[in-house]
């Protein structure tokens, strides 16, 4: 549960990444 709550901090800025790098790579 402790992960969950410190990768959540980070979860938003991966995903923000992944997103970009998808719509760059499509």
């Amino acid at each position: 549960m402790t992960t969950m709550l410190s990768s959540r901090n980070f979860y938003p800025q991966r995903y923000v990444t992944y997103c970009l790098k998808m719509l760059l790579s499509h």
